[in-house]
Formats: structure tokens, C-alpha cells, sequence
């Protein structure tokens, strides 16, 4: 659910006002301009395609569109008497601003709604009391507010982001208070569950560890005898022995990820499971024990505390032209306490192409640089390395921070007066290849290092790029190699997961395919 009075970046494109949504309800419906030459776009596109194809499309139409807008008032969106609101986070004292503000709606009669997350109401509802002196109600509907005294305030616990002046009530929304550190969505499980979402099933002919009778290849399903209809997993194990498992028995197997002609089956009497399963403990205990050590070291560490200042670090959050994800937002805050913690931060970021792994980048960059630190970005790529120097030169246009990159394709002049500004400390951020951590360059104040797709470098090239233990690192992937998970899983660095696509991410198809004038108009302008 958008806000009430977005930018224009936040127009919802279709909205509808009424008791219910959809196209059974007698309500009025907006629809941008914006939106509705999209929605034309694809309508034609999809005639084109089935033109060429000879095959007809029954799920979108011009003709269909009109015949589900016959239930509905149409609505000018410019006729709308709603007006969008300052962003009170961006000011040094958000409360203080949002009593300069509503304040006199507030003296003449107009009602003010308080709308967020379960947690940001909680949070505000003491504050904003306290602020304006007087008792904030909450309410359980938006139908309520007309039981409201004239310049009363409530609080209604809504999905909405971006607040709105109308001609009756003054609408505020947590995160106009609370910036980014909103939380519009309910928490997910944490990243061990995300990732446990990859694991693939058990098939016939896998290779499987029981726990109580060790590695044995699975042969499938056998019905049970004189049992009906149950059934039961047949195991085989060395020498041909067999073994029926009952299906509610399953937990205690685990899928084994080598390939079987190089495992042996363990013996169906458990003497070679019992052998093996005690060098694995005396294995696994050794392991606990270096990485309790290693977690000891880590934790006599010190970093440096980043905390921007809150006003400058919001107002670059607003110039990001999207909404945030629910899995941006977490990692993004994830990367915030962990730059304030006081210990080095050793993050992985994993997601999808297109999933918004830069935005967490940008974040984490700003929160550095608007600290007064120095950030490197460091890309396989001199194309990668163009694409972020472009984007972090745009994002960090007004905020006073200067962006440049370094590789091999900076002339001798740009590379001095890189050196230069970086030793200086008059450069905040440099984007380039392995090349801005060459011997001949210094650094005035380096706090934070950012690692794009991690796994094209090695161990070495990773521990070179951060130098010092006392950095912050944030590593981005969405193919991490076996050992970087595997670290993360054991705790030795953090994780956090984009597993959520953002709003009308196309997917990414590879097609191989003659030239096709259809084909070719459709990638370009779908």
C-alpha cells in the first residue's frame, strides 16, 4: 500500500476508493497518466506478438479493460484535494518540525492520523503525546477517524509510507518521523531459513546419511507389508544390505552433496558408520574450537563508530526513486547497526541481478561518507566500475561528497589527482578494479571498503582490499562460492539475504534465437 501524498515516483498508477477492491465494487478508480500509457504499451506489444505468432490473447485487452471498468466511477487524480507533507526526518528534530507543521491544521479543527507498523506506533504514539500535550487514541479502521473531536489525533496501524495533507485530516506516517529506520513490513525469518529454501529434495538414487546407521543410497518408495497403503524409503548400504525406513522417519535423514562413485556406503551392522561418525565429532569439535578462538580475536577488534548525521543521511535516502523492499530495508538496517556496533563489520549481501544489492551499497557508502570516512568500491569489471561511478556520482551529487574511480582505463592525470585527493582526504568515495589498493596509494582516513561480486576475488585479493582488521567490509554476491556461505552459516561473517524481487522486476531470460523484428521490439521496450 503506497502513501497518501507521494512524489511523483510514488504514484500508485491505480487506485480505487470504496469498501472494497476489485472490480465487483462500486467505487471510484484514478488512474494516472503515467500508468495508463504503461498499461497501452503493453496491450500493443502483446497484439504485436500475437500477430506475428498467429495465436490470439485472451489475457489482456483494450476491449477487456473496458468491460471490468464498467463496475467503476472513473476518478481525475488531479481533482484529488490531497497535498503530500514535509519530511520531518530530514530536519534536526523531526518532532519539533511536525508540531511547526500540523499544529495550525490541528487549531482549525482538522483531525491527525498517526499510520505505521505495529512497532513505529508503539514507539511514537508516548512521543507524539508528549509532544503536542494531549492523549493519542488508537483506532482499529480508517472509519473511525469521523468519530474523532475536531483537532484530536489517532493512531491507526497501516502498511503506509509517505504521509498527506487533506481537506479534513492531517495524515502522518512513522516513516516521516522515522526515515528509513521504518519498518513497513512484519519481520521474516533470518537468513539460515532463507537460505534453507535451496536445499533440494531427496530423490531415488541420492546418496543419504542416517543418523543412526550412516551413508547409504536411497532406492525409493516400497509399500509397506500387510500395512495398506503406507509406505516405506528403501536404503541401500555395502554389499547390497537393504534397509526400510518409515516415512515419519524422514527427519532423521540427511542428503549427502557428493557424487556416489566416489563415497562408500557404510555397512548395514553400523561398524564402519560408528568408525566414521567419531572422526567426524573429533573433526567438527576441533572446528568449534578454532572458531571459538577466532570469535574471541574478533571480539577484542575495534572499529570506528559511523553515525552521520541523521538529517544529511535522510535526505539521501530520498533521492532513492524506488520503495525499498522489505529484504532491502532489513539489510539495510543490518549494515547500520553494524557500522555503529564499534566492531568491524563483515557482511555478505546476497541477491539476485536486479534485486537491489547497489542501494544497500549506496547506503552503506553514504552512512561512511557523511561521517567524515573514506569508502571503497571495488568491481572485477572497468564496465561494473563505470556503471557504479555513474550512479554514485548522481546519488551523491548534492550531499557534498566526491566521487572518482581509478583503473586502468583513468589517464596519468586522473590518477594523480586521485592519489592526491585521497591522501588529502578532500575524495570521499573511489570506485575502480583491485588497482585503488596499489602500494603508492594512501588513504587519509579510510573506514569502510565494499566488495561487488565478492566471488570473482580470491582470499588473497579479499584480504589485501581490506589491509586492517578495524575496517568495515560489506562483501555483495548473487553467486557466492561454497566457502563464503559456509563461513557465514558458521557465524564468521554476517549475512543478510534480498530474496524478495522489487515491484515490476522483470525476470532475466537468455534466449538463443534467429533475428526476429518481434522479439527484438519486445526485449527493447517491454
Amino acid at each position: 500500500m503506497r502513501g497518501f501524498g507521494d512524489r511523483p515516483r510514488d504514484l500508485t498508477g491505480v487506485g480505487a476508493e470504496g469498501n472494497n477492491f476489485g472490480p465487483s465494487a462500486a467505487g471510484r478508480i484514478y488512474v494516472s497518466e503515467k500508468a495508463d500509457k504503461r498499461r497501452e504499451r503493453f496491450i500493443r506489444l502483446a497484439d504485436q506478438a500475437a500477430s506475428t505468432s498467429g495465436s490470439a490473447i485472451g489475457a489482456a485487452s483494450q476491449a477487456r479493460w473496458a468491460e471490468d471498468l464498467n463496475a467503476w466511477r472513473p476518478g481525475d487524480p488531479e481533482a484529488l484535494e490531497v497535498s503530500s507533507i514535509p519530511r520531518f526526518a530530514e530536519q534536526r528534530s523531526p518532532l519539533s518540525a511536525l508540531k511547526r507543521f500540523a499544529a495550525p491544521h490541528l487549531e482549525t479543527g482538522k483531525r491527525m492520523l498517526l499510520v505505521g507498523s505495529e512497532r513505529d506506533v508503539r514507539f511514537l504514539r508516548p512521543k507524539i503525546a508528549k509532544t503536542f500535550n494531549t492523549t493519542v487514541e488508537a483506532i482499529e479502521a480508517i472509519a473511525a477517524v469521523d468519530e474523532l473531536s475536531e483537532g484530536a489525533i489517532a493512531a491507526l496501524v497501516a502498511p503506509i509510507d509517505r504521509g498527506a495533507l487533506g481537506p479534513k485530516l492531517v495524515v502522518i506516517a512513522a516513516a516521516d518521523l522515522l526515515g528509513s529506520r521504518a519498518v513497513l513490513g512484519a519481520a521474516q525469518d533470518g537468513v539460515a531459513a532463507a537460505l534453507s529454501h535451496a536445499g533440494g529434495d531427496i530423490r531415488a538414487g541420492d546418496l543419504v546419511v542416517h543418523e543412526d546407521h550412516g551413508v547409504a543410497r536411497v532406492l525409493g518408495l516400497e509399500p509397506a507389508p500387510g500395512e495398506g497403503d503406507a509406505e516405506l524409503i528403501a536404503l541401500e548400504y555395502a554389499d547390497g544390505a537393504r534397509r526400510l525406513v518409515p516415512c515419519h522417519e524422514a527427519g532423521l535423514l540427511w542428503r549427502y552433496g557428493a557424487d556416489a562413485d566416489v563415497v562408500r556406503l557404510d555397512k548395514l551392522d553400523g561398524s564402519t558408520w560408528k568408525k566414521r561418525r567419531g572422526t567426524i565429532e573429533e573433526a567438527v569439535a576441533q572446528s568449534a574450537r578454532d572458531l571459538l578462538q577466532l570469535a574471541r580475536e574478533k571480539d577484542k577488534v575495534k572499529a570506528a563508530v559511523v553515525e552521520p548525521d541523521s538529517a544529511a543521511y535522510e535526505r539521501f535516502v530520498a533521492t532513492f526513486p524506488f520503495n525499498e523492499t522489505a529484504d532491502q530495508v532489513r539489510a539495510i538496517q543490518a549494515v547500520r547497526d553494524d557500522l555503529a556496533s564499534g566492531r568491524p563489520m563483515d557482511r555478505l549481501v546476497i541477491g539476485d541481478v536486479g534485486y537491489g544489492k547497489t542501494e544497500v551499497a549506496l547506503r552503506a557508502a553514504a552512512l561512511a561518507a557523511l561521517a567524515g570516512y573514506q569508502v571503497i568500491l571495488v568491481a572485477p569489471t572497468t564496465v561494473l566500475v563505470r556503471q557504479h561511478t555513474e550512479t554514485f556520482k548522481r546519488r551523491f551529487k548534492d550531499t557534498g561528497v566526491t566521487v572518482v574511480s581509478l583503473s586502468r582505463l583513468s589517464s596519468a592525470a586522473e590518477k594523480k589527482a586521485a592519489k592526491e585527493g585521497l591522501a588529502d582526504g578532500s575524495i570521499g568515495i573511489v570506485i575502480g578494479t583491485a588497482a585503488v589498493m596499489a602500494k603508492d596509494i594512501r588513504y587519509a582516513k579510510l573506514g569502510l571498503v565494499i566488495i561487488d561480486e565478492e566471488q570473482r576475488f580470491g582470499a588473497a585479493d579479499k584480504a589485501k582490499l581490506r589491509g586492517r582488521s578495524d575496517l568495515h567490509l560489506l562483501a555483495m554476491s548473487a553467486t557466492p562460492i561454497p566457502r563464503t556461505l559456509h563461513r557465514g552459516m558458521f557465524g564468521l561473517h554476517q549475512m543478510s539475504v534480498i530474496a524478495t524481487p522489487p515491484a515490476r522486476r522483470q525476470p532475466i531470460r537468455t534466449s538463443l534465437a534467429s533475428p526476429d523484428d518481434a522479439m527484438i521490439r519486445t526485449a527493447l521496450f517491454a
